[in-house]
């Protein structure tokens, strides 16, 4: 993708929508992506490149005592029950997935959260299949299912991919960008990625395997990028 159809489709296409839908307030509005060449870009603090579709954000190493629901939150979100923190903005990520064409979508992965006697929606495809990993210290990339203990088996998380479901937009504000809640590990209809593992109710079920990851307010990376997993 050339840096001419990166910055149309970022003025013309998703930037309007996304103003639109944080009314104006935020990053969104002056927001910049910039070429680092041979297809990478970088927008705030995110690269991303074109040609693989990859996302790099920068992240904080956050718990490794407590309950986990999320794997990634803003640093002023719900971080005492995440895994990493980031200054990056929700809103920008959800740019940086428009401009690599990300598809998003529930599914009916979410419909257990409907209220009470309200009919599910119609069926939508499900979001796009993205695997997470996380590198420190010129060390290999770990996939984040490594460093999260399943309580249940006592081993760490099966390599099951995580699914872009998407935020809402409620009375014109970006939820995920109110709540901070990016990647979830305990369902979250706020959140913009969900896991379909089926323990993923259980929110005491998830933990920091303690040796996986460097000491808490230690400098991650943290990938995202297509799923390589067989459908």
């Amino acid at each position: 993708m050339s840096r001419l159809v990166i910055s149309f489709v970022f003025a013309f296409l998703v930037l309007p929508v996304l103003c639109w839908a944080a009314e104006g307030e935020g990053p969104a509005s002056d927001a910049e992506v910039q070429s680092l060449g041979e297809g990478r870009f970088r927008l705030g603090e995110i690269e991303f490149d074109s040609g693989s579709r990859s996302i790099w954000l920068p992240c904080t190493v956050n718990t490794k005592q407590d309950v986990l629901e999320y794997v990634l939150v803003h640093e002023q979100g719900k971080v005492h029950e995440s895994l990493l923190t980031t200054a990056v903005s929700p809103l920008q990520l959800q740019i940086v997935l428009k401009l690599l064409n990300y598809r998003q979508g529930k599914g009916e992965l979410l419909n257990a959260y409907l209220p009470p006697g309200e009919t599910p929606p119609p069926p939508e495809p499900p979001g796009e299949a993205v695997e997470l990993l996380v590198e420190w210290d010129k060390e290999p990339p770990v996939s984040v299912n490594q460093t999260i203990l399943d309580r249940t088996t006592n081993g760490p998380l099966e390599p099951t991919p995580w699914i872009l479901t998407g935020s809402e937009v409620i009375n014109g504000k970006y939820q995920a960008e109110l709540e901070g809640s990016i990647i979830a590990l305990y369902r979250d209809p706020l959140a913009m990625f969900n896991s379909p593992h089926a323990r993923m109710v259980d929110d005491e079920n998830w933990f920091a395997i303690d040796i996986a990851l460097p000491k808490a307010e230690h400098r991650v990376v943290l990938t995202i990028r297509p799923s390589s997993a067989k459908k």
